[in-house]
């Protein structure tokens, strides 16, 4: 039989909140004297209200079930509320029961609470409005997360593809200045092909109209000889022959002149378009050279940004090379140096700091000095390999910290260095390669010399500027023999090192290389002569030619030439301050040829930017370390391997040469820091 629900049943029925997830209730039969007329039964809570609770069980015997009848049986319930400790125990009375359509051994049981407390009611609505509410707000949130994940997706991807094209458009834009160059070069020589020919044209047309003033005056005095003379000395034929020569001759100069004076209009035509053409180029090689010059100021600041966002925020160091199969993860102390040195180009004097602390507090030492490289991530040792050069660079970075901040925190660490340094300074000056090491390197003493230069300056201990002068007649006596070549790579060897050329003019300068009796203008035309290459580099679809540096002397090097583009920037380096030490003589010929130089070869640079490939570095431009992969530098190393290896120290660098910023020797360079900037 059916069983009807009274509109008193279905009432209560529709004040229930629903439920997504149920409630375990246990629950049982009670007398009107409060005696147990079941067994404990399980069930669960379908709906529940404030006032009561519909509980769905498919245990209920039969007979039992016949027994029941509403508003008059009572039922003691436990329910029991996940993520709570206490399980709310109440009465409950039968306002209305029912059998499943489907199945008959589901049952469901309406009641209504009759002792349940105030407390525990609102734990039982809060908690009933609460799991309603929890998975629209879990919905909502991961809507909102999914939507602002595709948000912030889409804007790193519009990041990564702006930084990515402007690094393409400094490339692009380089390739078409260098074109723009060549057109405007055969205009200016077409200006001058044709002010030489109207030149000419000019002088022929001058002498020609002489020579026919006086083949004119000539025959004018003809005219008048034969007149007076002619019955005396002439017959009238030899006359008339005479005439008939001159006035040929005069014809024919006539005719020559008509045809000098339309070569003339011609030429000046032809040169006037060819000015115009000038002009024409000259306009298109500023708009370029302005644009160029804006994407150069983006490029710098995003590889800067670059540097920043791979500096590892527990150790302070910045991972050396980027998207390479080898060296990943490591932090080598030279490009450390050179990164705080970059730092303080921008006024972030905080992540200068961050490297000059973990070298103060956590790195670890060994046989007296710093090691060669830790890993980015734990300031662990990469190997246990102790060299001079980094030590020392080390402390060079410590001095451009300490002068463009007056912090003097760190110059306890500098003349600890100091002291190491000292340490490996032999009886004649020369500071040797590391400890137990017996080979020399020119570049660690002439890093040495401007460390110990710098060092006097700041604590004015004389131990240093006797070091420093120890070292200068080292490198007088082993490096600057001036025989076969001008600069030696260390003593008793005389491999050509592209570094030393750059940094003799950087450390020493001008002036004193000539009072050690070396040219600078020699060393770097050796430089240019031996070292200079050209290499074509793939670019998306077509190759591109590249001018720059070698690592050695090209042609002893069966490779062929490699670009590097630390080395070719620290090149860059060095034609500006030459081009400042002769403007500062006010020879400017010179001024403007070293600028030249300069503005060539960190154009050629720029051909070589590459965009980041880590999502770290988000697309910005960025310089490899060399033009070939896995290359042999000549110099006991390899070039990193992989295509799209970006490389600290080679960005590093074009900034400097960017700024004409001379980290071994700020004052022969252009940019200074100060603690104003």
């Amino acid at each position: 039989m059916k069983k009807v629900i009274s509109k008193e049943a279905l009432s209560e029925q529709r004040r229930y909140t629903r439920l997504n997830t149920i409630l375990p209730v246990e629950f049982r039969i009670l007398s009107q004297d409060q005696q147990s007329l079941s067994d404990w039964l399980a069930g669960f809570s379908n709906n529940i209200s404030r006032s009561g609770i519909c509980v769905f069980s498919n245990l209920i015997p039969p007979e039992l079930w016949k027994s029941l009848k509403d508003k008059e049986t009572i039922f003691q319930l436990r329910i029991h509320i996940p993520f709570s400790w206490k399980t709310i125990s109440t009465r409950g009375k039968l306002v209305w029961h029912r059998r499943g359509k489907v199945r008959e051994a589901n049952f469901s049981l309406g009641l209504e609470f009759l002792d349940l407390s105030e407390k525990e009611r609102k734990n039982l609505i809060f908690f009933t409005y609460w799991r309603n509410f929890i998975p629209k707000v879990s919905l909502s949130t991961i809507i909102v997360l999914t939507f602002s994940l595709l948000y912030l997706y889409y804007q790193n991807q519009k990041i990564l593809n702006y930084n990515r094209k402007i690094a393409k458009e400094l490339v692009e834009t380089s390739l078409e200045l260098n074109l723009k160059k060549e057109v405007l070069e055969q205009n200016q020589a077409v200006v001058k092909m044709f002010r030489g020919k109207l030149n000419r044209v000019n002088r022929d047309l001058e002498k020609t109209k002489e020579e026919l003033a006086l083949w004119e005056k000539e025959y004018e005095h003809l005219k008048k000889e034969r007149k007076n003379l002619l019955k005396e000395f002439l017959s009238s034929e030899e006359a008339l022959e005479k005439e008939r020569e001159i006035q040929e001759k005069i014809a024919h100069l006539q005719r020559k002149l008509s045809l000098l004076i339309q070569e003339n209009k011609s030429l000046q035509d032809k040169l006037k378009e060819a000015k115009a053409l000038t002009a024409s180029s000259q306009r298109e090689l500023r708009r370029i050279q302005e644009r160029k010059q804006l994407l150069e100021k983006f490029t710098v600041k995003d590889m800067y940004k670059w540097i920043r966002n791979h500096q590892n925020l527990k150790t302070g160091l910045v991972v050396s090379f980027e998207g390479g199969f080898t060296l990943s993860g490591w932090a080598f102390t030279y490009d450390q140096a050179l990164c705080v040195n970059v730092f303080l180009l921008f006024s972030d004097f905080e992540r200068a700091k961050n490297i000059l602390d973990f070298y103060k507090y956590k790195a670890k030492t060994y046989q007296g000095g710093f090691l060669n490289a830790y890993y980015v991530d734990d300031g662990s040792p990469c190997e246990y390999i102790v060299h001079a050069g980094p030590n020392i660079w080390l402390g060079l970075g410590i001095l451009r910290y300490t002068e463009a901040t007056s912090d003097k925190s760190y110059l306890n660490l500098a003349e600890r260095i100091a002291k190491f340094v000292l340490s490996l300074q032999d009886s004649e000056g020369g500071i040797i390669g590391g400890p137990k090491v017996s080979w020399y390197s020119t570049e660690h003493n002439l890093d040495a010399y401007a460390f110990f230069k710098g060092l006097y300056k700041l604590t004015e201990k004389s131990e240093y500027l006797l070091a420093q002068e120890r070292v200068k007649t080292w490198l007088k006596k082993y490096s600057y023999t001036k025989k076969d070549i001008p600069i030696n790579r260390g003593k008793g060897d005389s491999t050509i090192a592209t570094d030393t050329y750059a940094w003799s003019i950087a450390s020493l300068g001008a002036e004193e290389l000539i009072s050690l009796e070396m040219d600078p203008d020699e060393i770097l035309e050796f430089a240019i002569e031996n070292c200079r290459v050209k290499n074509y580099l793939e670019r998306e679809d077509k190759k591109i030619l590249v001018e720059g540096f070698d690592f050695a002397r090209i042609r002893h090097l069966p490779r062929g030439g490699v670009i590097s583009c630390e080395w070719t920037a620290q090149m860059v380096l060095a034609f500006q301050i030459m081009a400042n030490y002769y403007q500062k003589k006010s020879q400017l010929p010179k001024a403007n040829y070293y600028q030249g130089l300069a503005r060539h070869y960190l154009s050629e640079l720029e051909k070589m930017i590459i965009s980041s490939p880590s999502p770290t570095g988000q697309g910005k431009g960025c310089l490899p370390y060399a033009s070939s992969s896995s290359a042999d530098t000549g110099h006991g190393w390899r070039t990193p391997q992989g295509k799209r290896v970006c490389s600290l120290a080679s960005t590093s660098y074009y900034i400097f040469a960017y700024y004409g910023y001379n980290p071994l020797a700020p004052d022969l360079g252009f940019k200074k820091l100060s603690s104003s900037e």
